[in-house]
């Protein structure tokens, strides 16, 4: 069996390969972490921000949200070129992967139009936070409490005492 992608799915792989030939430096070898070590921040950010600024950050998403509404495929080869050269992680695995996906479903419109765009448009990464003590990030050992919010307050504070973070050195934002 022959598989091959369309036509304008073909098109969206050059283009992303051109973007990547002219936006890394020769030789850029990357980094595995999915954070990107501390010599390549500063270039993540500006790298990232340069895909958002084309709404290829995260082209599977809306564009009233700062996506393109292409495909999970066209995302999905975002993905691949990005991992295949390499390019800077900047963020994806929380902002793009976990926090926005969940917002895209769980959220508000209010809570989509306010934190949706700066997401995909690069200028706000994640991070993932657990506070517990003894438990660090294993879900299952947490014990945090959420008081139950007055009437007419929209917000709550959530107690615990230790505070694990993932991703934090690079985060703006996080989410437990």
């Amino acid at each position: 069996m022959e598989f091959h992608f369309p036509a304008d799915t073909e098109q969206w792989r050059a283009q992303l390969r051109a973007f990547l030939k002219a936006e890394l430096p020769p030789g850029f070898e990357g980094d595995d972490d999915f954070f990107d070590n501390e010599e390549q921040m500063a270039f993540a950010r500006e790298f990232t921000k340069k895909l958002g600024a084309k709404r290829w950050f995260a082209p599977a998403w809306p564009e009233r949200y700062g996506g393109m509404g292409k495909t999970q495929l066209e995302q999905m080869i975002l993905n691949e070129e990005l991992a295949y050269h390499r390019a800077p992680s900047g963020g994806r695995l929380f902002t793009i992967g976990i926090t926005g996906p969940t917002m895209l479903v769980h959220g508000n419109d209010e809570q989509k139009q306010r934190y949706l765009p700066e997401m995909a448009s690069g200028e706000t990464w994640y991070c993932q936070g657990f506070s517990e003590p003894g438990s660090g990030s294993e879900p299952r050992g947490r014990r945090s409490a959420l008081p139950k919010p007055k009437p007419r307050n929209t917000s709550a504070r959530l107690a615990g005492r230790n505070v694990h973070r993932r991703g934090s050195r690079i985060g703006n934002r996080g989410h437990a």
